[in-house]
């Protein structure tokens, strides 16, 4: 069993992979920008494969994945971002390795947030108030504080490398900042409703014939960067029953297989309102991991026609911490609060779940620290400072 990571840009989703492949009997292999990069650098990586992001050409993206899998005879091969999903499939007819997503059409749609919403009117799944905004078009009048985004987060054929994050325009001068962006990098804008509420995850692996697998439910206590960021800590939940009935009716309309990830937003008493899709390995899911399913190796397993192996509900109560998130939350903080968080960040760390950090594979993390150390240099300065007075 044989498993290609493509990781070009360096995710703690791909270390988690990494792990998780290997854990389950994958023999697997790394595809990216280095071999000292952090996924390479697991010791559960076999193999490292130069494979260039797809933005750079789509010709240079599928042949180095067609040189890896003839080198090393790889059964499938697993995306860790949105452009290689949708190179992967788009591109599935050159790749001469398993793609295990449904036909292209329907990836295409899951990723586009526009006719995801679409999707999700039908399935009687509630979103955000979501408005296109096409290149060359006028922002649509706003009264409050809006969320923009990508209408796709891909940057396929755009002559840039990488996604543009939503960010939250204030007033309608920034959404037009933030909308001018987007279209200056070739792609279509969303502007969205602020949704209240507590950022929730609802994570399945369908089979190929539509039988669902497994399901993991999350909740987040802090995001990064807040408002529109990622988990920065987050616990695993008991599945709510509508929720779950919601994301199998989204799932059914898409005509979807395969790992899902949907994002809702929600308070106590209300329905969450989903408001992203991932189709590919995701910043927390070292959660569910940790939890006791094995996403990765259930994907890998189902796509190549093996049973799941022991298919383990979550246990509910885990807790995750991105760490790079959660400290630059503390060092953000002022004054007094700043030793107060920091060491809030140190504790939570102890018995979370992580997607780079690990006892027993200590070189990801030994070249992630001295990234950190390098970018929060001025930031931990000023809390030494602050701890010997």
């Amino acid at each position: 069993m044989r498993a290609l990571i493509v990781d070009p840009r360096n995710t703690r989703q791909g270390v988690t992979a990494v792990r998780a492949l290997a854990r389950a009997g994958w023999t697997v292999g790394v595809g990216g920008s280095s071999p000292r990069s952090v996924t390479a650098s697991s010791r559960w990586c076999a193999w490292w494969h130069p494979v260039p992001p797809p933005e750079g050409g789509l010709d240079q993206f599928v042949s180095a994945i067609n040189v890896a899998a003839a080198q090393r005879g790889y059964e499938v091969v697993l995306p860790c971002g949105d452009a290689e999903a949708l190179a992967l499939s788009g591109e599935r007819h050159r790749i001469r390795t398993l793609v295990p997503y449904p036909p292209h059409e329907v990836v295409a749609r899951a990723f586009d947030k526009v006719r995801l919403a679409e999707a999700a009117a039908r399935a009687r799944v509630p979103t955000p108030a979501t408005t296109l905004v096409r290149i060359g078009a006028p922002l649509p009048a706003m009264s409050s504080p809006v969320i923009v985004k990508e209408r796709v987060h891909a940057g396929l054929n755009q002559g840039r490398s990488g996604r543009l994050e939503a960010a939250v325009a204030a007033t309608a001068a920034e959404a037009r900042g933030l909308v001018a962006a987007i279209h200056a990098g070739g792609g279509d804008a969303v502007v969205q409703e602020i949704v209240p509420g507590r950022l929730i995850a609802h994570t399945s692996v369908t089979a190929p014939d539509g039988r669902l697998v497994v399901a993991v439910q999350q909740e987040a206590e802090r995001i990064f960067p807040p408002e529109t960021g990622a988990s920065a800590r987050a616990r695993t939940v008991p599945l709510d029953p509508d929720l779950a009935a919601g994301a199998a009716r989204l799932l059914r309309e898409l005509r979807w297989t395969g790992l899902a990830e949907l994002q809702f937003v929600g308070t106590k008493g209300s329905k969450p309102c989903l408001i992203d899709f991932n189709g590919r390995f995701y910043g927390s899911l070292a959660l569910a991991v940790g939890a006791g399913a094995n996403l990765p190796a259930v994907w890998a397993s189902v796509a190549t026609g093996r049973p799941p192996g022991d298919v383990s509900e979550a246990v509910p109560g885990t807790r995750f911490q991105w760490l790079e998130g959660d400290l630059r939350l503390a060092t953000g903080a002022r004054g007094g609060a700043l030793i107060r968080e920091t060491l809030r960040c140190v504790r939570y760390a102890v018995g979370a779940r992580h997607g780079i950090w690990s006892g027993t594979d200590p070189l990801p993390q030994a070249r992630e620290a001295l990234r950190l150390a390098r970018e929060e240099a001025p930031n931990l300065h000023r809390l030494g400072r602050k701890l010997l007075r």
